[in-house]
């Protein structure tokens, strides 16, 4: 499950080219040295959205101009 996290983390960060509110949240940790720890940190988050989703069925919405 960890390495399916970091893999769409990765393909979010780099090979996505929609607008959503975890890539450009993901951009700005990027801009510090490790990408890594960026593809981590946007990894947890996925998990976060995953779990809460699952739990009490929340709808996200990925589209930043949605609020």
């Amino acid at each position: 499950m960890r390495r399916a996290l970091y893999e769409a983390a990765s393909g979010l960060m780099t090979r996505f080219k929609g607008r959503d509110k975890v890539k450009s949240w993901g951009k700005e940790i990027a801009k510090r040295p490790c990408h890594r720890k960026a593809c981590v940190a946007v990894a947890r988050k996925l998990a976060v959205i995953m779990h809460a989703i699952w739990s009490d069925g929340t709808f996200y919405v990925g589209d930043p101009a949605a609020g």
